[in-house]
């Protein structure tokens, strides 16, 4: 999930592009390794200052404390970013 949300960040800082859109995210859990790996494509817009606010500038994505809850028809996943 890191590495997901660190390539949304990167996609923003190299080429300007807000991520929009996560689709076909698939999650595939090993309970032995305690371990986890998420997978997705993505859309989004080129960043325009006529459009898009900017506010405080993202610098990193954390693992502290990232949280899933896994609910009837959707999972939501928190998580802290160092700005």
């Amino acid at each position: 999930l890191e590495g997901l949300l660190d390539t949304c960040l990167l996609r923003f800082m190299l080429d300007g592009i807000v991520t929009k859109n996560v689709y076909n995210l698939n999650l595939k859990v090993d309970p032995e390794l305690q371990s986890w790996e998420v997978s997705a494509d993505s859309s989004g817009d080129t960043f325009d200052t006529k459009k898009h606010s900017q506010g405080t500038e993202v610098k990193a994505i954390t693992k502290s404390n990232t949280t899933v809850v896994r609910g009837e028809d959707r999972v939501d996943v928190y998580v802290i970013v160092d700005i």
